[in-house]
Parts: structure tokens; C-alpha cells; sequence
């Protein structure tokens, strides 16, 4: 699943209480498009939002890793941020992280940092039928631009992944070594070994 969002939503939905979620080209990580959690005409987000950005569905693979690009800008010492959840079935099985502020005092000023790159090792079970939910939350105070997503990617170690619901994951065995022959030897030796989605190999060792 790899999507940059420059040819629109692709499959990606959102909903939720006072939901701003928006495609704008107010800032981008690459190409002119991202995903904003905010208003378009004032360039902030509101109060009391608990607002949702669900990727389309794809397939667990071995070793599943999610990636994607985050600008953001939030109040100090509030509780604005963004939780990156996975979904299976449409419920949440996991919470990746928490991006945001969080405390009691008064305003301060705001954070922010300007595009990163985060990633994931989701650990689900191949064949797992995943989605990911960018939960936008904030509280009664202050406000400030929010928050951007761009370029999100998900990919799996000899096992491709897709935005579909009908691919079926390849079955990985695990790494294994065989025994040298001859055994014992004195100038030089073979070892077989097995490796995922790779047939068996052979090494000759002098």
C-alpha cells in the first residue's frame, strides 16, 4: 500500500466529531497534496475534535512495516495530538504511537516540527486484514495549525502487501541451516540452507 495522494483520496475515508480531515496543498512532503486535520480557511483546527483518517484495507505480510510523513504544530502543555492506531475488522487491535502535547499549564507557546518521517513494525499475524486510523483529538483550549499526513507506505519483507482485501500472502519459512557433507572434512565442505520465499540453496565453502 503505498499512496502520496496526489490523484486524491484513494480509498481513504474520515469521520468523526467536528471532523476537518481535508486533501490540501497548503503543505506537502512531496509532489503538492497531504492530508490536513484542520480549517482551510483559517489554518487552524477546533476545539473538542475526535476526528478519524482510516486507510483503505491491506493484507498483513511477514515483517509488515508502516511508514509516513508528519508536519505539525500544536499548543504546549495541552492534549492535541494525533493517535496512529491499527484497525482490523474496523476496531482497534493496537495503539502505534501518540504524536502531540499532553499536560495541565496554561499556554505557553506552541511545538511543532516540521516534516519527519515515522515507522512502525506492526507484528500482526500474515494474512491479517489491517487498516490504519490517524485519530486527531483535542481538547477545550488552545489551538494551533494541527497536523499534516503525507506519503504513507506500507510494506513486508518477501511478502507483497496491497490495498486489497483478496491478495493471499505468500507463507514464509523460517531461516534454516542444514548439514555440512562431507562431515567431517579436511580442504572444503557444502552447506545447505533454506531462507524465506527462497528455495534451497547451496554454498561450497574451501
Amino acid at each position: 500500500m503505498v499512496h502520496d495522494f496526489e490523484d486524491g483520496a484513494s480509498g481513504w475515508s474520515h469521520s468523526g466529531q467536528n471532523d476537518l480531515w481535508a486533501l490540501t496543498d497548503n503543505r506537502s512532503h512531496s509532489g503538492t497534496m497531504s492530508w490536513y486535520s484542520g480549517d482551510t480557511s483559517s489554518w487552524e483546527y477546533h476545539n473538542n475534535m475526535e476526528a478519524q483518517l482510516v486507510s483503505p484495507e491491506f493484507v498483513a505480510g511477514v515483517d509488515t512495516e508502516l511508514r509516513f510523513w508528519c508536519w505539525y504544530e500544536l499548543p504546549i502543555y495541552h492534549e492535541d495530538g494525533v493517535y496512529i492506531e491499527l484497525l482490523s475488522e474496523g476496531a482497534p487491535v493496537d495503539t502505534l504511537d501518540f504524536i502531540g502535547s499532553g499536560g495541565a499549564l496554561n499556554h505557553l507557546g506552541s511545538i511543532g516540527n516540521d516534516w519527519l518521517e515515522y515507522s512502525y513494525q506492526l507484528g500482526r499475524t500474515p494474512g491479517e486484514t489491517l487498516s490504519v486510523r490517524f485519530r486527531f483529538r483535542t481538547d477545550e483550549s488552545d489551538v494551533a495549525e494541527g497536523v499534516y499526513i503525507d506519503d504513507v507506505k506500507v510494506t513486508s519483507a518477501g511478502v507483497p502487501t496491497d490495498t486489497g482485501v483478496h491478495d493471499v500472502p505468500e507463507v514464509a519459512a523460517p531461516a534454516k541451516l542444514h548439514q555440512n557433507r562431507p562431515n567431517p572434512f579436511t580442504k572444503s565442505t557444502t552447506i545447505g540452507f533454506s531462507m524465506r520465499i527462497v528455495s534451497r540453496q547451496m554454498r561450497s565453502l574451501a
